[in-house]
């Protein structure tokens, strides 16, 4: 119970966060993050419910072992809510938008 609490505290932290610097780019992730992205892009490419589920798993348990800051899960986060709205194209954006923003 106290670590689903704590999961929801990061997230919400993590959208204020996000929509705080939204317009300004991403911030630099780590090699998890940025594999995460890798797997997001290829799965809204696909519209690939199936394995947008299992990515959102891997990132949730990736933040619970400390292989992802709350920010990288959260942008993350942000683009599995985006799929699974049916955002596709936005999901897709944003999962390419990361990536990029990791290079520049």
């Amino acid at each position: 119970m106290q670590s689903k609490k704590y999961f929801t505290s990061i997230m919400i932290f993590s959208f204020f966060l996000m929509y705080s610097l939204s317009g300004c780019g991403y911030a630099k992730v780590g090699p998890k993050a940025y594999k995460c992205s890798m797997a997001l892009y290829s799965v809204c490419n696909r519209r690939d419910e199936s394995r947008l589920e299992e990515v959102a798993e891997l990132v949730e348990t990736s933040l619970n072992n400390n292989e992802l800051t709350p920010t990288e899960a959260g942008y993350l986060n942000s683009i599995i809510d985006k799929a699974r709205k049916g955002e596709w194209e936005q999901a897709t954006s944003d999962a390419r938008s990361l990536m990029k923003d990791q290079v520049e």
